[in-house]
């Protein structure tokens, strides 16, 4: 099989973006938006990457040039999508590990514009080894303070010749993060006043939000039949869901520097994105977790597989439209809140995803307090009683959360004949609950303690009665699905 075709560097837009992290999602997303830019006329720059640490190698990436298939796998407004494209953004892989003058020597490159960055929720922080000086400092912010001040030297105050930076990292706020991060080590390290106002008034730290699922590596199997369709072996080969979303928190001015971002519907700039952040985690995030204990104890493995289930899927239907869309804050648009309610249904039932809930679990009590609870609350609050979809799946992790056991791994439940880890940290806690004579004593235990939900109570009136019962049930039957009595809206 021949190997992937490459282009010429005479072929490739000037390079214009510095992009710290040579990861899947990235490659997935936003090298996908770059390189669709440059094909629809949009904008004309290519990336340089930047491997940052360590590990790995960059050959994969110099044999085939920077560039790479990326195979968009799934269901789309109720059709399966199955495309290739051949990613042609990235124009050269730098190491800063290994070659540090190399990479400061791009800050002087005039058409350097944007920086992204992906360095994982561990990138966002100072490191009290940071020298400015060395080769190279030990945090991504004092990578990024160096390369800024390197540009500073070259060209001056000279506004133009600041960078809109775009942390792609998921911390909240990621761009106001990395600003004070940035700024706080270069006042540490006493730079001059008229750099430090040219680094404030000059340089946009952008707030984003990135959502798409890039699984990595393909399987195998799966890399063999994808090499056969495409006539060619790609080392660098990715595979990712057709649903898209990199939201970029900027006004009009900077949003003429992103010319790539009107490429694909998923690329928003707004000055405002909180109401994606509001619907992920709510309707995405949300749904995932409500779901999560109940589908593991009834033998659905995979989201995929739950989705399948007729009537697992009206039960994921009444919670995200009958349940959480109606609890949503106030100030969310409806009709947007409805299409993206759609769109998470089409990304639950993807077949080509092994998404396990098991994967899901991960966290369990934080995941349910954040993304649940203050729907479950504000549903209560505005109807009267409280969601019966919600209420299944909480009193379903309430029984998922029941340790039978502890080995090298950690504490650990039974369900259908089969053990499933309990990666919760708070799951010593739950064990303890669960050591009570009685279900109704565990579950009023628990909602009263303010260790599982960080310093408040869920003592909510009606809850525990209305979650004994269910919890109950779940505890003495089979887990299959057919035993599972599934309440509907009415």
């Amino acid at each position: 099989m021949p190997a992937s075709p490459t282009l010429s560097a005479a072929t490739r837009p000037p390079e214009r973006i510095l992009q710290f992290g040579t990861g899947v999602l990235l490659r997935g997303l936003c090298d996908y938006a770059i390189d669709a830019g440059n094909r629809q006329g949009l904008y004309n720059g290519s990336v340089v990457m930047v491997k940052s640490t360590a590990s790995g190698s960059i050959d994969a990436f110099v044999r085939q040039g920077g560039q790479y298939t990326l195979c968009m796998r799934g269901q789309s407004a109720g059709r399966t999508v199955d495309e290739a494209v051949r990613i042609s953004a990235i124009s050269r892989v730098v190491e800063a590990q290994n070659d540090w003058t190399a990479l400061l020597d791009l800050a002087e490159i005039p058409d350097l514009e944007i920086v992204i960055s992906n360095t994982t929720e561990l990138g966002l922080r100072l490191d009290p080894a940071d020298d400015l000086t060395a080769s190279p400092p030990a945090s991504f912010p004092a990578k990024l303070l160096a390369l800024l001040l390197r540009r500073y030297q070259k060209f001056g105050n000279d506004a133009s010749k600041g960078w809109v930076i775009l942390p792609t990292e998921l911390v909240q706020d990621n761009g106001a993060v990395l600003r004070e991060l940035v700024t706080t080590l270069a006042q540490k390290s006493d730079l001059r006043a008229d750099f430090l106002d040219w680094l404030d008034q000059a340089n946009h730290f952008c707030n984003t939000l990135v959502d798409r699922i890039v699984p990595g590596q393909p399987t195998a199997e799966v890399q063999a039949q994808l090499t056969q369709r495409l006539g060619c072996q790609d080392e660098l080969l990715i595979v990712s869901e057709p649903y898209l979303l990199w939201a970029i928190a900027a006004d009009e001015r900077v949003a003429a520097r992103l010319g790539f971002a009107r490429a694909l519907p998923g690329v928003v700039v707004q000055p405002d994105i909180e109401v994606f952040r509001t619907l992920k985690l709510y309707l995405l995030n949300g749904l995932h977790t409500a779901a999560c204990a109940l589908a593991h104890l009834a033998g659905l493995d995979t989201v995929y597989v739950a989705t399948q289930d007729p009537e697992f899927r009206r039960l994921l239907e009444q919670i995200l439209f009958e349940e959480l869309l109606p609890a949503l804050p106030d100030g969310v648009d409806e009709s947007q809140a409805r299409t993206f309610a759609a769109q998470v249904l089409d990304r639950f039932g993807n077949p080509f995803l092994a998404h396990h809930w098991l994967d899901i679990s991960f966290q369990y009590t934080t995941k349910w307090l954040h993304r649940c609870q203050p729907l479950l609350e504000n549903y209560s609050a505005k109807f009267g009683h409280y969601p019966p979809g919600l209420l299944l799946g909480m009193a379903a992790f309430f029984r998922f959360a029941r340790a039978e056991g502890q080995n090298a791994a950690g504490f650990y439940g039974i369900a259908n004949g089969r053990p499933y880890p309990l990666r919760d940290e708070l799951a010593a806690i739950w064990r303890a609950h669960w050591a009570l004579p009685t279900v109704a004593e565990t579950v009023k235990a628990a909602l009263k303690d303010t260790q599982l939900w960080q310093g408040r109570t869920l003592d909510l009136p009606g809850l525990a009665e209305a979650l004994v019962a269910l919890v109950e049930n779940l505890s003495q039957h089979d887990l299959a699905l057919e035993n599972i009595e599934i309440p509907y809206q009415f």
